[in-house]
C-alpha cells in the first residue's frame, strides 16, 4: 500500500525498510522483483535488507553494516564474500557460482542441494581428497563408494563425532534447555565456572545464541545450536585449548 501510494505521488526515490521480512518466498519475489524494475526505470531504490541473497541478486549497490560501522561497500560480486558473511552474521557460509548467478548457502549444508549439478559437486570433492561420500541417493556415475544412509542428518551428526574423536567425552561439557531463560543461565554458569577455574588458569567456553567461545575462535553468534561438524569442531578446539567446562544453550529442536 506505502509503495502503490509512493508511486502514484510520482516519487523519484523509494526508502524500503525490510520490505520483505514478513512475506512468504513468492511474494518476497514480486516485492524484490518489482523494486529491481523500478530501479531500472531511474527510481532511487534504498532498500534496507537482513538476507544477503537478496543484496547479491538484485541490488546494484551493497552497504553492508556491521556494529553501526560500514564494513562494505561496493558492487554485490565486489563485496559479498564468505569472510564477510561470516563477520556480519556469526555463521559460515560458502558462495556457490552457478550459471544464472551465485548463491549463499549454509557452510554445514551440502552444496548439491544448491546447485543442479550434482555430478560436479561429488567430481570436484573427489579432486579436492574425497575418496567416499555419504549420501541418502547413491549415484552410479561417481567412481567413489557411496556410503548410503536413510537419514542424512542422523550419520551427519555421528560422524562429526568420529572425525574429531568424540571429544565431549573427555571436556566437562553442561547444556541448558528450555523455552526461557537459557542465555541468562548459560552465562551464570559461565561466570560461576571461570572464577573457579581462575585459580588453575584456565576458563569456561561457551555456546550460546549471543557469543561462541572455544578457546580458539570468538565470535558473535545467532543460532542456539550449531549444525553437527561445527559444534564438535567447538568441542575439539575447547579441549585443545585446554578449557576447564564448556557451557552451551541446547535447544529444543536440537533435542529431537
Amino acid at each position: 500500500m506505502l509503495t502503490a501510494r509512493a508511486l502514484a505521488q510520482g516519487a523519484g526515490a523509494l526508502l524500503m525498510d525490510e520490505p520483505t521480512s514478513a512475506l512468504d518466498f513468492g511474494n518476497q519475489v514480486r516485492v524484490l522483483e518489482q523494486a529491481a524494475a523500478l530501479a531500472n526505470r531511474g527510481r532511487a531504490v534504498l532498500l534496507s535488507c537482513h538476507n544477503p541473497q537478496h543484496a547479491m541478486l538484485y541490488a546494484r549497490r551493497v552497504v553492508a553494516l556491521h556494529e553501526g560501522r560500514v564494513a562494505a561497500d561496493g558492487p554485490p560480486e565486489a563485496v559479498l564474500d564468505e569472510a564477510l558473511v561470516r563477520k556480519l552474521y556469526g555463521v559460515p557460509a560458502r558462495f556457490v557460482a552457478t550459471e544464472g548467478g551465485t548463491l549463499i548457502a549454509p557452510a554445514s549444508r551440502s552444496v548439491s542441494l544448491w546447485t543442479a549439478d550434482k555430478m560436479r559437486f561429488l567430481a570436484d570433492a573427489a579432486r579436492l581428497g574425497a575418496f567416499a561420500y555419504v549420501s541418502e541417493t547413491p549415484y552410479p556415475q561417481v567412481e567413489q563408494p557411496c556410503i548410503l544412509v536413510s537419514d542424512l542428518r542422523r550419520a551427519m551428526a555421528r560422524l562429526a563425532v568420529k572425525y574429531y574423536n568424540d571429544p565431549s567425552r573427555r571436556l566437562p561439557v553442561i547444556g541448558v534447555t528450555g523455552t526461557k531463560g537459557k542465555s541468562s543461565t548459560t552465562y551464570y554458569l559461565k561466570h560461576i565456572l571461570d572464577e573457579y577455574l581462575a585459580p588453575k588458569s584456565s576458563s569456561c567456553g561457551v555456546i550460546s545464541s549471543i557469543d561462541t567461545y572455544d578457546g580458539v575462535e570468538n565470535f558473535e553468534s545467532h543460532l542456539t545450536t550449531p549444525e553437527p561438524l561445527e559444534l564438535q569442531k567447538h568441542f575439539a578446539n575447547a579441549l585443545a585449548s585446554g578449557l576447564g567446562y564448556l557451557v552451551m544453550e541446547v535447544s529444543s529442536q536440537a533435542l529431537k
